[in-house]
């Protein structure tokens, strides 16, 4: 299943996938990514899977990856123009906030079916209410996933994060739950 876990200037977890795989991930401090990315990935990974769960590093060393690790230092959420005459943007390409909160393709789902809608009642000329509602509707969730990704915190101050952005995912189905 879904799990994540937290320690000091660390993150790991597991998600499911497709064919019964699951993707491993470990997430540590910008900093220090950059500071030790010589060291080569393969390390970090496991210096991070080490310190947070010995047992599932231990079981993740027996399994054959089915690709090889990806990296990526981190950025700053941000908001891009989300459309303009006859194009639209949602989910990633159309803002970016940190994986490390995960929803990206729900973020793109939930997008897609209120700007579907947008046009569907009002047409082109719905695309800059759109974005001005879009921006507003998710800039809680873009300075949570920031603080988060940031790993300025201790174990309590990132469990009040993550009720924050509990509190954030739930607007964004209550928005959902009110279309008709």
């Amino acid at each position: 299943g879904y799990h994540w876990f937290y320690e000091l200037g660390v993150s790991i977890g597991t998600i499911p996938t497709n064919d019964g795989a699951t993707c491993l991930f470990a997430l540590i401090p910008q900093a220090l990514f950059s500071d030790r990315r010589h060291e080569g990935i393969e390390t970090l990974f496991q210096e991070a899977m080490s310190k947070v769960s010995p047992e599932l590093a231990e079981r993740a060393a027996t399994i054959p990856a089915s690709g090889k690790l990806r990296a990526f230092a981190g950025a700053p959420g941000f908001l891009r123009r989300a459309a303009g005459p006859g194009w639209a943007l949602v989910g990633d390409a159309g803002y970016f906030r940190d994986p490390i909160t995960a929803h990206g393709i729900t973020d793109a789902l939930r997008e897609a079916e209120l700007l579907s809608r947008a046009v569907a009642e009002d047409g082109d000329g719905s695309l800059g209410e759109f974005q001005t509602r879009r921006d507003e509707r998710v800039k809680g969730l873009l300075r949570v996933t920031d603080r988060i990704a940031s790993f300025d915190w201790d174990l309590e101050e990132v469990k009040g994060h993550h009720r924050e952005l509990n509190k954030e995912m739930n607007a964004q189905v209550d928005v959902l739950r009110a279309l008709n």
